[in-house]
């Protein structure tokens, strides 16, 4: 068996190389789309055991390749982006994380593509058995370097192979799964700028780790003083501040620290 299993992860490996040095020649303007098209369109009669690992979503999310969406903020653009081939290319060299391997850290009310443009980062869309199209962004933190992967919903996302469509406002953030570096939360707040009120409540475990607070003041000409908000992410705090500086109000803002 074990002789037979190695035979058979040989051909995989073959087809998996043909498959990246494809993608590498459409990258390059050496290929096209109907290229890529044909080739998978060939594979398909070799049925599930043609792929293993990630080439096997690599191969169902270029079945899609000439697919182009209906509708939607989306609608006319490519349903694979070349920004997803570049994905596909990564993984399949590098390989990429499980889905179910790592305990989702927090459920943050944020869409992915607005996630990414904030962080200057591209998002990768593919096929997963089950489950349909996904979207996922890896990205980390420029304080402390912790990588974070995020898996979040298409808005208005339809195709003749996705016909439904789902919209979700949120993003899954995972951290990475044997993380022992404290605050991880914290962290993830002061990287997208957010904090406790943009969790999604009753979807993950409350967090145990505590959370800092910082109060966000304001001063009139006639020295009285209001709370205007009480933020528990200190990168989401000081942006707000920032904000209100910039209105150039004759009041005076400013951030302290709340035991």
């Amino acid at each position: 068996m074990g002789v037979i299993k190695r035979e058979v992860w040989l051909e995989q490996g073959e087809r998996a190389r043909e498959m990246r040095d494809l993608l590498r020649d459409y990258l390059a303007g050496r290929a096209t789309r109907g290229d890529i098209a044909r080739w998978t369109e060939a594979m398909l009669p070799l049925g599930r055991e043609a792929f293993a690992g990630v080439a096997y979503p690599v191969f169902q999310s270029l079945l899609s390749v000439e697919e182009t969406l209906d509708s939607g903020p989306y609608a006319g653009e490519f349903l694979v982006r070349d920004q997803d081939v570049v994905g596909y290319l990564r993984g399949l060299q590098e390989g990429w994380r499980s889905r179910s391997s790592e305990q989702p850290l927090a459920f943050v009310a944020l869409p992915i593509e607005q996630v990414a443009e904030q962080l200057a980062l591209k998002t990768m869309r593919y096929w997963l058995d089950g489950l349909g199209w996904q979207v996922i962004l890896e990205f980390a933190s420029l304080a402390t370097g912790r990588p974070f992967y995020a898996e979040g919903g298409y808005e208005g996302l339809t195709s003749s192979l996705n016909p439904i469509g789902w919209g979700l406002g949120f993003i899954q953030v995972h951290g990475m799964k044997h993380d022992t570096s404290p605050a991880p939360l914290a962290d993830l707040f002061d990287t997208l700028e957010v904090d406790l009120g943009d969790i999604e409540p009753g979807v993950c475990p409350p967090p145990t780790e505590p959370q800092g607070r910082w109060t966000l003041w304001r001063q009139d000409d006639n020295g009285n003083r209001v709370v205007v908000r009480v933020f528990s992410g200190l990168a989401k705090a000081r942006a707000h501040l920032r904000r209100f500086e910039a209105l150039h109000h004759r009041q005076i803002y400013w951030l302290e620290e709340t035991p």
